[in-house]
């Protein structure tokens, strides 16, 4: 009764009045620290069970939650580890309840590694104290509970305060858990709205997803090496272009083992900025072929990555043209600038007997994809001298065929190449003399003339072989004359 209370309180007796200074003093004396964390012994953690379990018996009009908020009285994820209410509701904690299925100890685990504090949590007490939260404790802390924004946040203030740790020293198993969480629920944002207004805001929040950059979350290839985590602000991680849309997997074999690869077609990197995305030229640079391919390297690695250059626009597929190898039908690799069209009838005939001139047949279909790349078509004088030396390694003088080979490669010579060779110097003819493959009827003698109208007998008697050279049936005091007059 009020009446007994106040006769007590008057007579001077160590008796205080029962309100929230008295409760505040009470939790002093213990002594529960006014701090944001602290680690507190089993005895004190016990003690704040109790109290907890008394709370709710004490009427609202004594003390409230706001009278405690500066004393560690939140129970953490870390062993005898309490926080203040203020803090428990700062954007660097993040609660987590007994029911989550995040509950789990590699999850909460990680969070910790990374500087975030989780509330509640055990303790070592014989009892849960998570248990005795009264429900207006856990009501306040479920502002703070575990969804993609609050993370955000907590990452967030850590960085701003130098308090986030990005280097976490984790377990494969709490390494692996938050990072396909993280991806999962950035996949889920929706892509940017096409209305003005409503994108600069998805842009602003799109920044502040940067600060997963700097976790080492993003899956990575180097080679042939197994997947690992890493940041994506790792000097030794590159993010694939995005207009390369292929697996980093599948394009790990055709890279250079010096870095780490991210592929950017997946739909949480998309979620980023487009900072640091490689460019197709930095891309094309770091490409490295084999010598040659086995049948599932080309079918399952090769292939891919030749159909996503190869349906690039024009003015970027010249990033690759000089770099670019190509596999042969054997699956040898070579530079595409070694390979002609094989659409071209005049390369067919000269190169029947050296299809590695070629590429691999499976590519024949798309190969007017390849000419932007370096893949030689244009019949250039520096071709044809390729064709007349390929005619003169390997013609067969007992082949019909051959013969023919040699004719079409000799009528070239005849109708185009003297105007596309006029604007060279008149000496330039004189190259071609190095190769036979100008088709004669036989080994008969030429003809038979008068001394007197040609003086060089010996000239014109003389027997040829089935393919000969321009200065066997030029003189070279008329060569000049024959090849540019014509």
């Amino acid at each position: 009764p009020s009446l007994d209370r106040n006769i007590l309180l008057r007579r001077g007796l160590n008796v205080a009045s029962f309100d929230s200074a008295a409760i505040i003093s009470f939790l002093r004396t213990k002594p529960i620290p006014e701090s944001t964390k602290e680690r507190l012994s089993v005895y004190i953690s016990a003690w704040i069970r109790d109290f907890w379990e008394l709370f709710p018996s004490l009427p609202a009009s004594i003390v409230t939650l706001d009278d405690l908020q500066a004393f560690t009285l939140v129970p953490t994820s870390e062993a005898d580890t309490f926080i203040s209410i203020k803090y428990a509701l700062s954007p660097s904690t993040i609660y987590i309840s007994p029911s989550s299925p995040h509950r789990r100890s590699s999850f909460v685990e990680s969070l910790q590694k990374l500087g975030i504090v989780v509330s509640p949590g055990q303790s070592n007490s014989p009892a849960d104290t998570v248990s005795k939260l009264p429900s207006t404790v856990i009501s306040r802390l479920e502002a703070r509970s575990l969804t993609f924004t609050t993370f955000i946040d907590a990452l967030h203030d850590l960085d701003r305060t130098g308090a986030l740790k990005k280097s976490p020293v984790w377990s494969i198993d709490a390494q692996t858990r938050l990072a396909s969480w993280i991806r999962h629920e950035l996949s889920k944002i929706p892509a940017p709205p096409n209305k003005k207004k409503q994108k600069q805001k998805y842009l602003e929040r799109q920044r502040s997803f940067n600060v997963l950059r700097s976790l080492p979350i993003w899956p990575s290839y180097r080679g042939g090496e197994r997947e690992t985590l890493r940041a994506l602000t790792d000097p030794n991680v590159r993010i694939l272009p995005q207009t390369i849309g292929v697996s980093v997997k599948a394009l790990a074999p055709f890279l250079t083992n010096d870095l780490f690869f991210v592929e950017s077609s997946s739909q949480a990197i998309s979620r980023l900025s487009n900072d640091g995305f490689m460019s197709l030229s930095q891309f094309a640079s770091c490409l490295t072929f084999p010598p040659s391919l086995t049948q599932s390297h080309f079918d399952d690695h090769y292939r891919p990555l030749l159909d996503s250059i190869m349906h690039l626009p024009s003015r970027d597929t010249l990033q690759f043209s000089s770099l670019l190898h190509l596999p042969r039908n054997d699956l040898q690799m070579a530079p595409i600038s070694t390979f002609y069209a094989n659409s071209v009838s005049e390369f067919r005939a000269a190169f029947q007997y050296q299809p590695q001139r070629f590429v691999h047949t499976k590519l024949r279909s798309t190969e007017f994809r390849l000419y932007a790349l370096g893949l030689i078509r244009d019949k250039s004088p520096a071709a044809f001298e390729a064709c007349c030396r390929a005619i003169d390694e390997d013609f067969d003088k007992t082949s019909l065929t051959d013969r023919g080979r040699a004719k079409v490669v000799y009528q070239w010579y005849n109708t185009e190449l003297p105007v596309i060779a006029s604007a060279k110097p008149s000496a330039w003819w004189c190259q071609l003399d190095r190769h036979a493959f100008v088709p004669t009827r036989g080994s008969s003698p030429r003809w038979l003339c008068d001394p007197q109208t040609f003086p060089d007998v010996d000239f014109a008697a003389k027997s040829l072989p089935h393919i000969v050279p321009p200065s066997k049936v030029v003189r070279d005091q008329y060569a000049s004359i024959a090849w540019t007059q014509r």
